[in-house]
């Protein structure tokens, strides 16, 4: 910030200096468009600076086309020194008569001077006067001081002091604030100062020099005398200020901008240091888990192995078995298809020959209960005579067989029931013809009785029951029967079960028959009674039985046989849909695994094999990382540590460095800058000496001239 002050004063400086050359001043005329009166001061002083008198030279400009041009002036002697024109004054008026020249004219004047100087010599140290040093030999200082006494307002100005120096012998010509002339084998000396200013800009920073005094130093043999020029203007402080002064008061905001960044950033460094000091706490907890994490993907990576094998034994798999396997199926369901539409028709046309074979075995069994029925009526009327008995043996006997022609017809119905299933339940109507088997017993027993003697009671006893036959001889036995069974039940068992009744049924009568015979040959007639009663007993058994077996049979084996051929039917109709929907899906399924399933596992086995490197990297890269995690620890450590540090740099950054300058700008260059702005409108507003019209404009110029007069 001394070197922004310094640059801003440099700039006043510079343009002081460019003016050193003294005929350059004389000559300097500012133009402007309008009527412009430059005004210069001289003034007449002694060796020491005191003025002695003062002599104003005005010149009005730009008068060309003007008749008269009004002044202000509290000169005194005024006198037209370049032409003839004249002017009448009334107090401080002047009006002057214009004849398209400029007006210059001369004045005296007594009143204070806005500027003044002093000048003190010294001697190897010892201050002397002038006269004193004529002479004289040895190191002389000359020390200029300059003064400002617009005090209450201040008009900044810049006063150059040049000096000529005459002597036999001049060395060592130095000058602070200033430089030095050297023109052959004299030498002159240019010093300046600012009088007023550091006061005026409130500074008292020691760094920062804005000269009031200058010193003249040399070494002299013979000193003469010494002529000595200061001029005093103001016209260095009318210029503009840089545009770097006006981004000088705007660097301001951005120096707040960069106080609240810098804040912020302390804030940040604040906030990493306790991150990083958490980070560094928790660095155990890192280290373990990034350990886990390496055993993790040694993990990972053989279970990635064991994936990647089992694609390529899924794709081999499908590829060598699945693809054929399915094509054999939709093949086989092809042909499963073709041969059930050809077979299903006789298949169904041998259930319905069956389902009439099923119906006349239980006509039969129905005839069978009414013939047993009505047999044993017969057999109670045959105890009347032993040949009646005899006769109805042999018709038991035809039963038996009989019995054992309708088991021998149900074993072949059990043949081609060999499998399927009989349900329900339902109500079986038969008739047995009892007239034919009447006719043979009647035939049989009338054989007998001509073997008999006609007055004996077996005689009588079979004429009985023949009469007993013939009364039946055209009588018909209906037999009906309803039996139940479960909702399921498997015809073949049925049949068996029935076939093995039958058999038992058959071979009984076999047996009874083979009794009562023997007890006939053996004992007689009379004998056979108890037999009879014993016979009667078991027939009513075997009656019962045969209802029985007829009620079991009657209602469940028709309709089950009708069940299994609607069955068949149903099945017929809807297999064949069925059928051609499960070929197509088979086809469908082969299709899918040629065209989807085996390129999409041999990409998934691609895969694999990108997986399993992927992860290997990863586990070879984590393993690295792992071996890493000592010198990650370190680093962390030391990051911690250098975030402390940083986070106290930033403190002294902020308190030492931000905040100062800050301060320094807001409190001290700014409002320098601001004075500084004030100072040069007043400058410009100081345009004269003596006195100036409000509608001109006007610069003025101050020149001390040392009075060579003893």
């Amino acid at each position: 910030m001394k070197n922004i002050l310094r640059k801003t004063l440099a700039t006043g400086m510079s343009l002081a200096m460019s003016m050193t050359m003294i005929p350059a001043v004389y000559a300097e005329e500012t133009y402007n468009q309008n009527t412009t009166k430059d005004e210069t001061v001289y003034i007449s002083t002694d060796e020491n600076g005191n003025t002695k008198s003062i002599t104003v030279s005005d010149e009005l400009k730009n008068i060309k086309g003007l008749n008269s041009i009004s002044d202000i002036s509290n000169l005194t002697d005024i006198v037209n020194v370049k032409g003839d024109e004249s002017y009448s004054q009334d107090g401080n008026k002047l009006t002057w008569q214009g004849d398209d020249q400029n007006i210059v004219y001369q004045g005296k004047s007594d009143k204070k001077l806005p500027v003044g100087y002093q000048v003190t010599y010294y001697l190897d140290g010892k201050q002397v006067s002038e006269k004193d040093l004529k002479g004289s030999s040895g190191h002389v200082k000359v020390q200029f001081t300059f003064e400002n006494h617009t005090k209450d307002n201040f008009v900044p100005f810049l006063m150059l002091a040049g000096m000529y120096i005459q002597a036999d012998q001049l060395e060592q010509l130095h000058v602070d604030h200033g430089k030095t002339i050297s023109d052959g084998d004299k030498q002159a000396a240019v010093v300046y100062g600012l009088p007023g200013i550091a006061d005026a800009l409130d500074i008292k920073d020691e760094d920062i020099q804005i000269p009031t005094e200058a010193t003249v130093e040399f070494d002299v043999e013979n000193y003469q005398s010494s002529q000595i020029a200061v001029i005093a203007t103001n016209q260095v402080f009318t210029e503009d200020l840089p545009a770097s002064m006006d981004e000088i008061t705007g660097l301001g905001d951005k120096l707040n901008t960069l106080e609240s960044a810098t804040n912020q950033l302390v804030d940040g460094g604040h906030a990493l240091k306790d991150g990083l000091n958490q980070l560094n706490e928790k660095t155990p907890e890192l280290a373990l888990g990034i350990s886990q994490l390496v055993d993790g993907s040694n993990q990972l990576s053989s279970g990635v192995s064991q994936l990647q094998s089992g694609l390529q034994s899924a794709y081999n798999s499908a590829s060598s078995s699945l693809a054929p396997g399915s094509q054999q199926l939709s093949s086989g369901l092809n042909q499963m298809n073709t041969t059930l539409s050809t077979n299903l028709p006789t298949m169904i046309q041998s259930i319905n020959q069956l389902n009439q074979g099923v119906t006349q075995t239980t006509n039969a069994i129905n005839q069978l209960a009414t013939g047993l029925s009505s047999n044993q009526a017969n057999i109670q009327a045959m105890n009347q005579g032993i040949q009646t008995i005899a006769t109805t043996m042999q018709a038991m006997d035809t039963q038996a067989q009989t019995l054992k022609q309708l088991s021998t017809s149900l074993q072949q119905i059990s043949s081609m029931l060999s499998s399927g299933t009989i349900t329900g339940s339902g109500q079986v109507t038969g008739t047995v013809d009892v007239a034919a088997m009447n006719q043979t017993e009647i035939a049989q027993l009338q054989a007998v009785l001509t073997t008999l003697n006609p007055t004996s009671s077996e005689y009588a006893s079979i004429q009985s029951v023949i009469t007993s036959l013939q009364a039946k001889a055209n009588e018909t036995v209906t037999v009906t029967g309803t039996a139940t069974i479960s909702q399921t039940a498997s015809p073949n068992a049925q049949l068996n079960t029935l076939i093995a009744n039958l058999n038992t049924l058959a071979d009984g009568l076999q047996q009874e028959v083979t009794a009562l015979n023997t007890a006939l040959n053996n004992n007689g007639a009379q004998s056979l009674a108890p037999a009879f009663a014993t016979f009667t007993t078991q027939m009513d058994s075997t009656i019962q039985s045969v209802n029985a077996l007829n009620t079991q049979i009657n209602p469940i084996l028709p309709d089950g046989m009708n069940q299994l051929a609607q069955g068949l039917n149903t099945f017929a109709q809807q297999s064949q849909t069925g059928l051609n929907q499960l070929s197509t899906g088979a086809q469908q399924l082969s299709t899918g695994i040629s065209s989807q399933l085996l390129p999409g596992l041999s990409q998934l086995a691609n895969g694999g094999d990108t997986l399993l490197n992927g992860t290997n990297q990863l586990t070879t890269g984590l393993s690295k990382l792992g071996n890493q995690v000592p010198t990650l620890v370190s680093g962390i450590k030391a990051l911690n540590d250098g975030s402390i540090q940083l986070s106290d740099g930033l403190n002294t950054y902020q308190q030492q460095a931000i905040q100062p300058l800050v301060d320094k700008l807001q409190n001290e260059l700014v409002p320098t800058i601001e004075k500084i702005k004030g100072m040069m409108s007043d400058a410009k507003s100081y345009t004269n000496y003596s006195g100036i019209n409000e509608n001109m404009n006007g610069s003025v110029k101050f020149i001390f001239i040392k009075s060579t007069e003893e």
